[in-house]
């Protein structure tokens, strides 16, 4: 083989010996933020049902106030 070759052999091998870790370390940093974003997913879905609870709760309040109101204008129970 001609020197040319083994030149061109040495510096693929050297490109690749940069370029793997590389890849590898992007590779590890990405699963991180994804198992970050999928923590802050779950975390963003609990509080968005515990305010759906809070504010069925708090319907339910403001249903029977103005069911108590309406009953008072009018002297008359709901059906």
């Amino acid at each position: 083989m001609t020197p040319e070759v083994w030149t061109t052999v040495g510096v693929g091998a050297a490109i690749l010996a940069v370029i793997v870790p590389a890849l590898l370390h992007l590779s590890r940093r990405i699963d991180e933020q994804g198992k970050e974003i999928n923590k802050r997913i779950d975390e963003q879905g609990k509080e968005q049902a515990q305010f759906r609870e809070d504010m069925a709760g708090r319907m339910g309040k403001l249903e029977g106030l103005l069911e108590g109101l309406r009953e008072a204008i009018t002297g008359k129970r709901a059906a």
